[in-house]
């Protein structure tokens, strides 16, 4: 496919410039009181603007808009009146489209996922989907594309449902069988989220969350191995400090080992009405309360403390996004800031931070974890230490006060004495520079293997679905594990390194029923689902 956009029909030319000062905010040319923007995207250094656009003069892109800041652009093939693209991507330099559109704009029906070929669109993948299909999330994931929504389903190809993905060449499933209202990838792993409780295939419930990796889903835990339950209905990256915002009535920071709770709502957060602008986290939805604190449908996190003074707009934010140093706000607002009038889409601009609160680095175990252990066959533990800053400048590091010096984002030290101890680093980017710390504990569990008992092992989650987890008293020995099924026979034997108080034991290719789990002569029993 023809990935150019210098064929886009123009139809405004003028644009308006932003005032050079504080929080001001401007409007686009060319809308009406119709418009809605519902998801931006920068494509080729031009917005594209997925909503919904009626009796406008874009009369042939009822659906999808273009801007590059002064001009707006039609991209013509999708004339559906009254309809909605609720989703862009870029996939393998390809703009893709999703939505509720489903209308014969040439030979060919255009509906629900549509492919730009630089001067029209084409339906992507050459499938007819059923009529009530949305597609409200296309988020790119180890070469494919993840396709989600509600009412997914194809009639000749009954796998394709809820969640879909997409190779450049064929669809294929899932295994997901509910609504995904949120897609994001982080730390290599997919994550799809709502705002209920939702069921897999093998009839594990899962809550509020999944995450996807090595072709399975599973929980998301919390450190202390328990599972994360809160509703999700969106979620964002910061980038900058490798933390993950999931958010519906309340907002989470996920920093890769603690859901911090950063946030109540007075409603919820909107599909894609999340972003970083400014070091600053922002958020849209449909909620007039953050924290107690009234708001008008947006509001602005600092990393300490929520505000709403000069945003918001006069009804639910369905959309925000930065470009070219602007934050895009779209909805169904007709006015912003109290007084502008505004047609569904807005621009806010603030000036650059003049402080560095938008750097805030921490130092990670790669493990995550804080103690660890020695024993006779591991008298020396190497330990890899992680900044969440991974685009910094500069990384000094210093271990236990000694000189620091330089390295990347990643360092190791090695340990063969038991005690406490600290590792510093201070984080050198645009200007600001940041220190942070973080502890950990070597104990010497030498010659100490005493019996475990029941009492010393933890399973979860049990039912399983693909990844049973075990905490158990660390011990100087290498510890059997055997799964057992009910007729007696081992199908699965391996062995807790020494040293180790959690282990991971993968069981996807067990079949659905009862089994025994083995360890160190203590028997405990699980369930697999399918």
């Amino acid at each position: 496919m023809k990935n150019q956009i210098k064929l886009f029909i123009v139809i405004i030319t003028t644009g308006i410039c932003m005032q050079a000062k504080a929080q001001t905010w401007d409007t686009l040319p060319g809308l009406n009181v119709y418009s809605m923007a519902l998801q931006f995207k920068n494509y080729n250094d031009t917005l594209i603007i997925a909503g919904s656009f009626r009796e406008t003069e874009f009369t042939d892109s009822y659906c999808v808009v273009g801007w590059d800041s002064i001009n707006m652009y039609s991209f013509p093939g999708i004339d559906d009146y009254g309809s909605a693209a609720y989703s862009v991507s870029v996939y393998n330099g390809d703009l893709i489209l999703g939505g509720a559109f489903d209308i014969i704009t040439t030979d060919e029906d255009i509906e629900k996922l549509a492919i730009w070929n630089g001067t029209s669109w084409e339906q992507l993948g050459g499938i007819q989907w059923q009529h009530q299909m949305e597609v409200r999330f296309l988020t790119e994931y180890q070469d494919s594309l993840y396709i989600g929504g509600p009412g997914i389903y194809c009639p000749e190809h009954p796998e394709l449902v809820y969640l879909i993905t997409w190779n450049g060449s064929t669809f294929s499933g899932t295994s997901f069988s509910n609504r995904s209202r949120a897609l994001c990838v982080y730390d290599d792993k997919l994550y799809s989220g709502m705002n209920s409780t939702f069921q897999l295939p093998n009839g594990e419930w899962l809550h509020g969350i999944a995450a996807y990796e090595n072709g399975h889903w599973d929980h998301v835990y919390r450190k202390n191995g328990n599972p994360f339950t809160a509703s999700v209905t969106d979620m964002f990256v910061d980038t900058i400090n490798n933390d993950l915002y999931l958010g519906s009535v309340y907002l989470y920071r996920y920093d890769g080992e603690i859901f911090h709770n950063i946030a109540q709502l007075g409603g919820m957060v909107y599909e894609h009405a999340m972003c970083m602008y400014r070091g600053n986290l922002y958020i849209g939805g449909n909620f007039t309360i953050v924290n107690g604190i009234p708001v008008n449908y947006m509001a602005k996190w600092d990393g300490t403390e929520w505000s709403g003074e000069n945003l918001g707009a006069s009804n639910v934010l369905t959309a925000l996004y930065e470009y070219k140093n602007e934050l895009y706000v779209g909805g169904a607002f007709d006015t912003v800031a109290g007084f502008l009038p505004a047609h569904g889409i807005a621009r806010y601009h603030e000036p650059p931070p003049s402080d560095c609160h938008w750097l805030r680095p921490r130092v990670q175990t790669a493990v995550h974890e804080d103690t660890f252990y020695l024993t006779s066959t591991n008298p020396e533990l190497s330990i890899d230490f992680i900044n969440n800053n991974a685009y910094a400048e500069n990384w000094q590091w210093s271990f236990d006060g000694d000189t620091p010096f330089a390295a990347g984002d990643t360092v190791s030290n090695t340990y063969n004495e038991p005690g406490t101890y600290t590792i510093s680093i201070e984080v050198s980017q645009d200007g600001c520079l940041k220190t942070a710390e973080k502890q950990i504990v070597v104990e010497d569990i030498t010659g100490i293997s005493h019996k475990l008992s029941k009492s010393d092992i933890q399973l979860y989650p049990n039912p399983v679905l693909s990844t049973l987890h075990l905490k158990l008293t660390p011990q100087d020995k290498n510890i059997p594990v055997s799964v057992i099924n009910q007729a007696g026979k081992t199908l699965i034997q391996d062995s807790i390194p020494a040293g180790n108080s959690r282990y991971a034991l993968n069981v996807h290719t067990l079949s659905a029923g009862t089994y025994v789990l083995r360890i160190d002569g203590i028997s405990k029993s699980f369930s697999v689902l399918r």
